[in-house]
């Protein structure tokens, strides 16, 4: 685990770039991409000072093709992404990235992507005010039924029950 100082605004950064995400408006993509990057260009400054592991998880940025994906995937988990649309914004063959993405990050893009639409999912549940149909929609699932099945695979539990617990804990 790393420790971050207030200084370093990353609860601020992955706020502001959430509430983007949620607000979808015109440009959200934009300043969503612009805030990860912050973030991201931050914790790579810190990994490089750190003695902890953090470096060898950014392995994957010495593939530039990878690492132009996957920052599509993070600034974009709503997006329809598919192997096709990937592997073209990396500027690879399908099957060659398939294979550097696997090698590179451990699991596919999709398995990927799936984890990162269950976190912010996790997070837009805790926070009040939102559908379940809007948190749904922003994490990328067309409907609410799929949404449900992923959800419940990921967490053992459906959407609306984690909230509830959620809500139950913050109380």
């Amino acid at each position: 685990m790393e420790k971050f100082d207030a200084n370093d605004q990353l609860d601020q950064k992955l706020k502001s770039a959430l509430a983007e995400l949620v607000a979808q408006e015109i440009g959200s993509g934009a300043m969503t991409m612009a805030l990860m990057k912050q973030v991201l260009v931050t914790i790579l400054r810190r990994s490089l000072k750190s003695t902890s592991l953090w470096a060898e998880r950014f392995a994957m940025l010495n593939d530039p093709q990878i690492a132009r994906a996957l920052s599509e995937m993070v600034a974009r988990p709503e997006a329809p992404h598919s192997i096709e649309t990937l592997s073209c914004a990396s500027a690879l063959s399908r099957s060659a990235f398939m294979l550097r993405f696997t090698k590179a990050l451990g699991a596919s893009p999709m398995a990927i992507l799936r984890q990162m639409r269950m976190r912010q999912a996790k997070i837009l549940l805790a926070i009040d005010g939102l559908s379940i149909d809007q948190i749904a929609k922003a994490v990328g699932y067309a409907n609410r039924t799929s949404f449900f099945r992923a959800f419940r695979n990921a967490h053992g539990v459906d959407p609306s029950e984690y909230r509830a617990n959620a809500q139950s804990i913050s109380d």
